[in-house]
């Protein structure tokens, strides 16, 4: 929900820190400039972990502005940013992000991630009760050796508002270089995946069969933002009502049998196929996908 693993590489300066129970990390990220405007994405997180559970905050916000440079207000890390930015009247996209992880026992796992970009207080009269909240969830289960020693079934669900990572300003869209910087399907949708898989030959292959629920909404990261709320046209008794997903909705089955071939730690190459009903259209295609990851590790 909050930096997706399918976003486009980055040029960035990072770094992380940890002491006894807590954990954190910073960064910086120069994104693609749109027309004149130059837009930068900084982030940072706190994390707390105890026994078999773990607790994590973030923060990130997407400034942009022609000729801009990097904002140090901005990407101090011991501050909140999104106060700071409303205090003195700072332009930029804040998302706020929480991340839960309860081990409850050697072989289940739960989380659940929430992500809030834009949310709607009210107390008594105060506040805007028409404009929607914009916000993502994901909840899932990992239950480990079923049936099979070395296997796993993972469920998950995932929804996202319609709206959530836009804005009215088009360079301020969590997005870098065409696609989302977030959750790969974007926004306004939910979706349902069950996978189960099983490693073998000394853990250097894992076949595994996940299956796949759809629900895509009428909107996305390429619809302009727009303030339905606003206009008396779409109200009904003073209140407006934004489905989730917005409608009409279009429903997608997906199966997907493959197998991943571990090269090392974090490398892997994936092989399969696909089975796909997008837009009442059955199709099957065969998939193959490399990822390599290096990493050099220095202790003081």
């Amino acid at each position: 929900l909050f930096i997706g693993k399918n976003s486009r590489p980055f040029d960035q300066l990072s770094w992380n820190y940890k002491y006894k129970d807590l954990y954190g990390s910073s960064g910086i990220v120069q994104l693609n400039k749109i027309g004149e405007s130059k837009r930068y994405l900084s982030y940072h997180t706190l994390g707390l972990e105890k026994g078999n559970l773990s607790l994590t905050i973030a923060e990130a916000i997407l400034f942009t502005g022609i000729d801009r440079t990097i904002d140090w207000t901005l990407i101090n890390p011991v501050l909140m940013w999104l106060p700071e930015m409303h205090n003195q009247n700072l332009s930029g996209n804040a998302l706020i992000y929480i991340g839960l992880n309860y081990n409850y026992s050697n072989s289940v796992k739960f989380w659940m991630d929430a992500l809030i970009d834009d949310y709607q207080l009210v107390i008594g009269s105060w506040g805007d009760r028409l404009e929607p909240n914009n916000y993502g969830i994901t909840v899932g289960i990992e239950k480990k050796n079923w049936f099979f020693s070395g296997s796993k079934l993972i469920g998950e669900y995932t929804l996202i508002t319609n709206q959530t990572y836009q804005t009215h300003t088009a360079e301020e869209i969590f997005m870098h270089r065409g696609y989302t910087i977030g959750h790969y399907l974007g926004n306004d949708f939910d979706l349902f995946s069950l996978t189960y898989q099983k490693s073998i030959y000394k853990k250097r292959f894992v076949p595994f069969i996940s299956i796949g629920y759809l629900r895509d909404g009428a909107n996305g990261l390429e619809t302009p933002y727009s303030t339905p709320w606003m206009q008396e046209e779409n109200l009904i008794s003073g209140n407006y009502d934004e489905k989730r997903p917005t409608g009409p909705i279009n429903y997608n089955l997906q199966i997907e049998v493959s197998s991943d071939f571990i090269l090392k730690e974090n490398s892997w190459i994936n092989f399969g196929i696909i089975y796909d009903n997008l837009e009442e259209t059955e199709d099957f295609s065969i998939i193959f996908r490399l990822h390599l990851e290096f990493n050099n590790h220095f202790t003081y």
